[in-house]
């Protein structure tokens, strides 16, 4: 609540030295899912204590707001993982693909985004099938992707060339200027009206439509997630010091 002002630090299991996300999930606002270098880790009480879920390098998650107790799972040594119990088992979901190192899962609407190494995949079916939309934007591998949450067809995705927008749901991009340069992109959190939070090495910056970014927040942060209702624009954050991690939830913009 204070603009990243101050951070809790979270223990998480021994082995779990790296975390590459953390998620609220948005049906129990209690348990948090985490992707480390363990393993994919679920707490169920705010984060006091941690269960491992899966040994897989799992990067990033999707929850399906149509069927509660789905939820996706991109990882980089086993594909497309599947969970239909909140998460507490996974399995393979590779619908078409040959199993790869996948990076990057979003969800917008009805739409499902996902990287796949340099090809961006896009499904209009819950998963059940995929639509290769091709290389990613700028040529390069795509790091981060995320839709607008009122607008599936807006797409935002951050490689090592820089920052993209599609608004044809990944079938053409068009560069997006104004995150400061030498800034790398670790999160991208689309929101209501145009509103794009970036989460860098040098802190979260705000654009609003096609304006200017401000810097919002310091840090070197890897994970932001909105978490409150609709409409409310929540962040939970994540930012590392000394390898640690630390979490802070509801920083408002």
């Amino acid at each position: 609540a204070d603009a990243a002002g101050h951070w809790t630090h979270l223990d998480t299991p021994t082995g779990a030295f790296r975390t590459y996300f953390i998620s609220l999930d948005p049906l129990h606002p209690d348990t948090i899912f985490a992707g480390t270098s363990d393993g994919l880790i679920k707490s169920v009480n705010r984060g006091a204590a941690w269960r491992k879920v899966s040994t897989h390098a799992v990067k990033s998650i999707a929850f399906d707001r149509f069927v509660p107790g789905r939820i996706f799972f991109a990882s980089t040594d086993a594909g497309l993982l599947l969970s239909t119990d909140d998460g507490n088992t996974l399995r393979e979901s590779n619908f078409g693909f040959a199993r790869g190192t996948f990076t990057r899962l979003s969800r917008a609407g009805e739409a499902l985004y996902l990287s796949v190494q340099s090809d961006l995949y896009r499904s209009d079916t819950f998963g059940l099938r995929w639509q290769n939309m091709g290389a990613g934007p700028g040529g390069g591998r795509v790091l981060v992707v995320s839709a607008a949450p009122d607008a599936p067809r807006s797409v935002f995705a951050a490689g090592y060339h820089g920052l993209y927008q599609s608004l044809d749901g990944g079938k053409t991009w068009q560069t997006r200027r104004g995150v400061p340069e030498g800034a790398r992109i670790k999160a991208l959190l689309p929101q209501a009206k145009g509103v794009l939070l970036a989460g860098t090495d040098q802190g979260i910056f705000r654009s609003s439509s096609a304006a200017a970014f401000n810097r919002v927040a310091p840090g070197t942060v890897d994970s932001i997630q909105s978490t409150g209702p609709r409409g409310t624009p929540e962040v939970l954050g994540r930012k590392k010091e000394n390898s640690q991690t630390f979490s802070q939830e509801h920083l408002s913009f």
